[in-house]
């Protein structure tokens, strides 16, 4: 018969931000074989959803190392690999799971801390709508248990969800359908914002139905009805769709547990809360892109204010105004006979550019065009005079909070000439050079140059060629020496504003001997 000591010290610990709350009995030591071999100890924790403001029926029975069986396949001795099987278990809403951790002086305090450890870390943020925050906050209660030797743990994880397995599925397909409605790929990340906020303003209403399920994104988006939870995880799902930096943030407001967001403008994060901004007559902005100093009401978790968070959300120190930044004119270049290409600065408060232009350095500046987008960088600018030198600047344009525009970006000037002709291919001849290339646009023909030495003396011949409508051409440049190592390039013309030619940049050389 197995002789069973039992020794009881019951400690209690609650954390109600991302570390779990640690409730470990400890030790139960059983001398005897079991799984683990010689003597083990037992200990259990639990984790509750912050915004649990009061207890909640959770399991009538939890599961424990005795009762989900652990195989050798789930068997990890780092955080991050034990970190990737939980992430995996929680995307698939399983409610118990076990696996093996092995390590080297284990005991209660460390096995804890290596729980927490990979419980932040299978929360982790990913660029996945349905992971990071998202899944943190559809986690409403976790319970383990864990038995140990000082070399091997057995660890089960019980789990409770705000949404099932059948409704998760769902998700991806609906965030990315919801998102695509409102067109936002040429759109700078305030708009982005704006939209997805106001989307969720007008089509969801807070509701608690009493459950879990009100806290779930899937209750907001499909059932347009949620708490302040479902707000705040479908806002952040699809601003992770969208490619907005996004966080959600556990607190109090009125005294009440609370969840709102932050968002990332360029360098600069600011805070959001759609949920208060859904109200009976439309949409609020009342609490819409906030400094701290300006969202009132307000009170972070602690794991909300300390320096790593403020390290990696640092938050601007004034709440966004619906100014736009001034972009930067990064070059203006020729790209072919009539076209100039613009390339600039993205600014992420703008909704779009306008685009002036000017002939002369001294001339007077006219709209040319209005890019609607702010996620827009470029612009090539065509029906332009081959040969004539064009000033330009831009401002950007916000209608987030009324009209607002940027100031003059700085001036770049370029003329049209033709696009650089690729690198020919030449073929050898008796006597002659057989040249192939391919066509450029808007061009009237073609020079090839051929040059060579013959008794320390260089010669250049030089063959134009009118254009055609063909998407290559060829010539065969005769009279040649045999023998002879000749480079050979080409360039294309037009015809410019005042009747002379503008010429393009000549091909790389190829050479070739003559036959």
């Amino acid at each position: 018969m197995k002789k069973r000591i039992l020794a009881l010290l019951l400690s209690c610990a609650m954390a109600l931000g991302g570390n779990m709350a640690v409730a470990a009995q400890t030790p139960q030591q059983y001398e005897g074989e079991d799984s683990l071999g010689g003597y083990w100890h037992e200990g259990e924790g639990e984790w509750i959803n912050p915004l649990a403001d009061k207890p909640l029926p959770f399991f009538s029975g939890r599961a424990s190392v005795f009762s989900v069986p652990s195989t050798g396949a789930n068997s990890y001795s780092t955080v991050t690999s034990a970190a990737k099987y939980v992430k995996r278990q929680m995307l698939a809403r399983n409610e118990a799971f076990t696996y093996e951790y092995t390590g080297s002086n284990l005991n209660s305090a460390n096995i804890q801390q290596t729980i927490n450890r990979v419980f932040d870390k299978a929360c982790g943020i990913t660029s996945s709508p349905v992971e990071g925050d998202y899944l943190r906050y559809h986690l409403t209660y976790i319970r383990w248990s864990f038995r140990y030797t000082s070399t091997k743990a057995e660890i089960t994880w019980s789990i409770q969800y705000a949404s099932d397995a059948a409704r998760e599925q769902t998700m991806k397909s609906r965030i990315q359908s919801a998102v695509a409605g409102l067109s936002l790929t040429y759109d700078s990340d305030v708009v982005k914002i704006k939209k997805i906020h106001d989307y969720i303003c007008k089509n969801v209403t807070y509701y608690s139905d009493g459950t879990w399920n009100s806290h779930s994104a899937y209750s907001a988006l499909v059932d347009k009805r949620a708490v302040c939870q479902g707000y705040a995880t479908l806002f952040y799902a699809m601003c992770k769709q969208a490619g907005v930096g996004v966080r959600c943030v556990s607190g109090n407001s009125n005294g009440q547990s609370h969840l709102w967001n932050l968002v990332k403008i360029e360098n600069s994060w600011y805070n959001l809360d759609a949920t208060w901004d859904s109200v009976k007559s439309g949409v609020s902005y009342n609490y819409f892109l906030k400094s701290d100093k300006d969202f009132k009401g307000h009170i972070r978790d602690m794991e909300y204010t300390t320096v790593d968070f403020h390290s990696q959300c640092p938050m601007s120190a004034v709440s966004y105004s619906g100014a736009v930044g001034t972009p930067v004119l990064k070059s203006a270049v020729s790209a072919g006979s009539t076209r100039i290409k613009l390339s600039w600065s993205k600014v992420g408060t703008a909704e779009g550019y306008y685009i002036y232009y000017a002939v002369g350095s001294g001339g007077a500046y006219k709209k040319l065009k209005t890019v609607r987008g702010g996620a827009y960088n470029s612009l090539n600018i065509s029906g332009l005079v081959p040969g004539k030198t064009y000033y330009f600047k831009i401002r950007a344009y916000s209608g987030v909070f009324g009209d607002c525009v940027s100031g003059d970006s700085g001036v770049k000037s370029a003329r049209p000439r033709p696009e650089k002709v690729g690198k020919p291919s030449v073929t050898a001849q008796k006597g002659a050079l057989k040249v192939k290339w391919k066509t450029v646009e808007d061009v009237k023909g073609y020079d090839i140059v051929i040059t060579y030495k013959r008794g320390g003396e260089t010669f250049k011949k030089k063959v134009t060629v009118r254009a055609s409508s063909k998407k290559r051409q060829s010539k065969k440049v005769k009279n040649l020496p045999h023998g002879a190592v000749c480079k050979v390039k080409v360039r294309a013309f037009t015809s410019g504003a005042n009747g002379g030619s503008v010429y393009g940049n000549y091909s790389q050389t190829r050479r070739k001997p003559v036959k």
